[in-house]
């Protein structure tokens, strides 16, 4: 089962396949190419399947696996709150994933976490998760941190900050 035929939809209806050069983008929505994505459109063993990226308030980042057969999702709650899944090609949940942030060996109970956004970092799938910690001396923090994943088994398998 893998995704086919992705087609991310725009505020306005705009249709963008995954597989437009940008600039044919540039020259279909100029200025600059750039469609806010509220939508993404796929088919997968013939079948047509929809995500809607800005439900209830909420907004979702996507990003698809490597080898297509399904998604990585952060979702950015309205209440503030983040939330990560792998999805299959068949927009079915595979996983629904724990911030790993809490079992991190620098974890700070007064730390503010949360999933920030999917990333395919060097093939490797996985997600980045934003931490601002207060340190000895006062000063506040932020470092994004990527933790790879198995989208097989939904296990983390390591992590490493982005820079």
């Amino acid at each position: 089962m893998q995704i086919e035929n992705l087609v991310l939809v725009g505020t306005k209806g705009e249709e963008v396949p995954e597989s437009m050069p940008s600039d044919e983008r540039r020259r279909l929505y100029p200025p600059l190419g750039v469609v806010k994505i509220i939508k993404l459109r796929w088919k997968c063993d013939g079948d047509e399947f929809a995500l809607d990226l800005t439900q209830g308030g909420n907004k979702y980042n996507w990003e698809v696996l490597p080898d297509r057969s399904g998604f990585l999702v952060t979702c950015q709650q309205s209440n503030g709150s983040s939330s990560a899944a792998i999805l299959n090609g068949d927009a079915t949940t595979r996983f629904s994933l724990r911030n790993p942030w809490p079992d991190s060996p620098f974890f700070g109970p007064n730390d503010k976490y949360g999933f920030d956004w999917p990333l395919v970092h060097n093939g490797q799938p996985g997600f980045v998760v934003g931490v601002t910690s207060v340190g000895a001396t006062g000063i506040l923090t932020t470092v994004d941190h990527f933790y790879a994943i198995d989208p097989n088994t939904g296990v983390f398998s390591g992590s490493h900050p982005l820079h």
